[in-house]
């Protein structure tokens, strides 16, 4: 995500673009996004030892606690959690929860703080703030596998593994928490050749909502691991360490291609008919946003094997039919790569935004003119708003749609619909530009992604099949839903 999408009324900015991508009694549970439990009347004791002493803070602590509760969008600003732990161990993590359980309040973990709808500072939660874990990095050359806290940043991580030559499939906006990306599914430049991320996920540390610390793999608690995978973050319990296996770290070639406003729709077609024809080792995503003034700017970024960007970016011109009004092209080593789909900075400002998604099997030529007409419409309307369209093809589909809580195996792409908001801005206009978005896709879209969750989204959209399973392992370990989960914060 960049905070300049939607800004700039000139030409598709090269910058804005390239920060953007390259940037769940089952019966008892509602099938729709719904708060869990809420807290108790009287206010806790939080000098307890339960709650981990002078690591917590409350609305009385003022500007530390506003900093505290302070997350990635800041659509959010205004939420009051009932008090922020900061906990330095695994058992500092299960005290605070444990403490929580016994007086019913709801527990929110926070890990990079970016969950869209304000899971990691909802109101009324103690919010187990997992930045503060003094676990480090831990790279095993034996395994080739990494175990890190969920707080880890994605351009720490990245960069910490390159120094072995080593890399994970993650997503590319710096500041993300692994964590909060890992168990939603994650999604990136690499996902086509090596999957989601949270393919990659082999062990984990997870404390229970009882307070019960479990080790979770494929021999332990299988149930846990399945729902980990794809879930949501907060599904089951408070991750505090995960193992995942890397893949080699290497270079590749940025191109990055713009198209004339009228051949957008064109672009979009042609691109979801091309793509299965391309080599996983091949990254295409393709970017359409508001210029503000009833105009639309159409951008696709490739992310190739070095040396293998031009001819994919001339083989994608020729299939779609169009030639391309600006191109732009780099060939970077994998720390090159990192930084520029990171926008050129390993931090993020924090920003206001709402969004939402649609998970489609193909895009006809009919869903491509809807699209586009859904972002000429909110531009005619002087509103900033952009579709992101990321291929969720290749190695996606090397996991049975069962075999993990992310349901969307057999597809083509999720489409994200973004809206950044000034600070002065009209948060309603925009959810219901994207309202409008979803019903203009209705026909092709057959879910949502998880990551991208919309407060109020009936649950059936993330999980498809794979939602009665999941709510069954929720109600095994949660039965009273004290976890504010990536799907009913923003409820």
């Amino acid at each position: 995500m960049g905070d300049e999408r939607g800004v700039d009324r000139g030409r598709l900015s090269r910058r804005t673009f390239l920060r953007y991508t390259v940037g769940t009694g089952v019966a008892a549970y509602a099938t729709t996004a719904v708060a869990p439990a809420t807290a108790a009347p009287s206010e806790p004791d939080w000098t307890g030892p339960g709650a981990a002493g002078d690591s917590v803070l409350t609305a009385g602590d003022g500007t530390r606690f506003s900093e505290a509760t302070a997350i990635f969008n800041t659509r959010y600003d205004s939420t009051t959690p009932a008090a922020v732990v900061r906990p330095h161990t695994t058992d500092e993590v299960a005290r605070a929860v444990s403490f929580a359980s016994r007086r019913r309040l709801p527990i929110s973990a926070r890990s990079g703080g970016h969950s869209y709808i304000g899971a990691s500072a909802a109101d009324g939660a103690l919010v187990v703030d997992l930045r503060s874990l003094s676990m480090p990095i831990a790279y095993d050359a034996s395994t080739q596998a990494v175990t890190v806290t969920p707080a880890t940043t994605l351009f720490e991580l990245q960069t910490f593994l390159h120094r072995s030559g080593r890399a994970l499939p993650l997503g590319t906006c710096p500041t993300v928490g692994c964590g909060g990306l890992t168990l939603g599914g994650g999604i990136g430049v690499d996902t086509r050749e090596h999957g989601l991320t949270c393919d990659r996920l082999v062990a984990a540390t997870v404390v229970l909502p009882s307070g019960r610390v479990v080790s979770v793999s494929p021999d332990r608690h299988r149930d846990l691991l399945w729902a980990l995978r794809g879930g949501g973050g907060g599904a089951v319990g408070v991750v505090t360490a995960m193992t995942l296996t890397t893949h080699e770290a290497v270079g590749k070639d940025l191109v990055l291609l713009g198209f004339p406003d009228a051949a957008t729709a064109d672009v979009i077609a042609g691109w979801a008919s091309w793509l299965p024809t391309v080599d996983t080792t091949s990254w295409v995503g393709v970017n359409v946003e508001s210029d503000r003034a009833g105009g639309v700017r159409c951008g696709v970024l490739i992310a190739a094997p070095v040396g293998a960007g031009t001819e994919v970016a001339a083989r994608f011109a020729a299939a779609v039919g169009v030639t391309p009004n600006f191109t732009a092209a780099a060939t970077l080593d994998a720390d090159g790569v990192l930084l520029r789909l990171a926008g050129g900075s390993p931090t993020s400002p924090r920003h206001g935004f709402t969004a939402g998604s649609d998970v489609v099997t193909t895009i006809s030529a009919d869903t491509a003119e809807a699209i586009v007409a859904v972002v000429r419409s909110r531009s005619a309307s002087g509103g900033a708003g952009s579709v992101i369209i990321d291929p969720i093809d290749g190695a996606v589909r090397s996991v049975r749609p069962g075999a993990s809580a992310f349901p969307c195996r057999r597809h083509l792409a999720v489409v994200q619909w973004f809206v950044d908001v000034d600070p002065d801005g009209s948060y309603d206009s925009a959810t219901s530009w994207i309202a409008d978005a979803h019903a203009a896709v209705r026909p092709a879209s057959d879910g949502a992604y998880v990551n991208y969750a919309e407060p109020g989204a009936e649950l059936q959209r993330y999980f498809g099949a794979n939602l009665a399973r999941l709510l069954a392992t929720r109600a095994a370990y949660d039965p009273t839903r004290l976890l504010r989960s990536s799907t009913d914060a923003g409820a």
